[in-house]
């Protein structure tokens, strides 16, 4: 009986990273490097924001439709703006537009689409790149930075959503300011977080909604702070290079979980799920104590940096009413250079797995069985959708 256990513990092993991911994709449109850094979520559909090397461009803007239940593509949308760098790195949809933030030729660029990707407005602004957008259903907020005497800056800005003009900006120019706000979140009571780093490691800024300063966090870890989400009562955990760190609605530290790098969260139900050195997702309560771990199939294990620019690596994504919906790049063979990954994560499935973990090490071999024979069987019902990693 224990010779049964092992083999259904060496079976949950194996199987446990491919049973939590709902579907992936691969898309390579063309033979050169190929790049996605953003996704969010609107309606039936999932938008992926990043570049492709169009045909004589450094790079060009592109974005794809996907449904949301199968990763399939609806629509794909590409520009190229200018003959330099031109790529996408963050979006979020309110109501029935789209808002997509990237760079032409290093230059900040924020676009407005309707959500069949058929209209473009777009508005150009300071020199450097933006990173990341949130919005609070009435404007957007946009993190990044600005290049002053080729020096980044941080830089965030207040836009509004009908005709992208700017309402506020807030740009540090001070010797604090030099690194990057990587990440911006709106929490529920109404605060803008924004992450990131200067020269002395994590930097976080709590801002009102019209950028004035509320209060500067400095957690002491090295590197940068990426992005930042929230729980219902407006704590903010805060993950990046070095770990996680959990501060009060005001900005008081309550918790920290060190040790890894943690590229992407999301907070529902009373855990953290965080994607960890790129391979890992990890569970966490909210006091930040590890839950659980599944390891993710080796196919998604490589994320690419922003294209023509030095700066920490970032998986990026958008949570979504239980799934995570993750982007990344992945080499399909020697010749084409580097395509995109999409994946969607359930995190039903991961807390799934870890019960189905503590049943083989904790319960009778007969209920161990039971779980894994269910996990097997979704293993078995999501091959084909993982069939582009084969």
């Amino acid at each position: 009986m224990a010779r049964l256990l092992l083999v259904f513990v060496a079976l949950f092993s194996a199987v446990a990273g491919a049973a939590v991911v709902k579907w992936a994709v691969v898309s390579n449109p063309s033979s050169w490097i190929d790049g996605p850094y953003g996704a969010c979520v609107g309606g039936g559909y999932v938008y992926v924001v990043g570049f492709d090397s169009g045909p004589g461009a450094v790079s060009e803007w592109r974005i794809e439709k996907r449904d949301k239940s199968s990763g399939g593509l609806v629509k794909t949308w590409a520009l190229d703006p200018t003959d330099g760098y031109d790529v996408l790195t963050s979006c979020v949809v309110v109501g029935d537009r789209l808002y997509v933030v990237g760079y032409a030729g290093f230059r900040w660029a924020v676009l407005q689409l309707d959500i069949d990707l058929s209209s473009l407005r777009y508005v150009e602004g300071a020199a450097g790149v933006p990173l990341s957008v949130a919005s609070d259903g009435q404007h957007l907020y946009i993190a990044g930075f600005q290049y002053i005497d080729f020096v980044p800056h941080w830089r965030v800005e207040k836009r509004r959503l009908d005709d992208l003009s700017l309402a506020s900006a807030l740009l540090l120019n001070s010797t604090e300011g030099q690194g990057a706000a990587w990440g911006v979140g709106v929490s529920p009571v109404g605060y803008i977080w924004v992450a990131g780093n200067n020269a002395t490691g994590w930097r976080i800024e709590i801002l009102d909604r019209n950028l004035s300063r509320v209060a500067v966090l400095r957690p002491g870890l090295e590197r940068g702070a990426l992005g930042v989400v929230f729980d219902e009562g407006g704590n903010a955990y805060v993950y990046g290079d070095r770990g996680v760190v959990k501060f009060s609605k005001d900005g008081m530290q309550l918790a920290r979980a060190v040790g890894f790098d943690a590229m992407e969260a999301a907070y529902a139900g009373g855990r953290l799920y965080v994607i960890a050195d790129i391979s890992r997702l990890l569970v966490l309560d909210t006091e930040l104590r590890k839950i659980g771990e599944v390891y993710l199939p080796p196919e998604i294990q490589k994320h690419q940096r922003i294209y023509g620019i030095e700066v920490p690596q970032k998986v990026s994504g958008s949570f979504d009413r239980g799934t995570l919906y993750m982007v990344g790049s992945t080499v399909v063979n020697t010749l084409s250079g580097d395509a995109w990954l999409i994946y969607a994560v359930s995190t039903a499935d991961v807390d799934l797995y870890l019960l189905a973990g503590a049943l083989t090490t904790a319960a009778p071999v007969a209920m161990a069985a039971a779980a894994l024979t269910g996990a097997y069987l979704v293993v078995k019902r999501r091959r084909r959708a993982a069939a582009a990693l084969a």
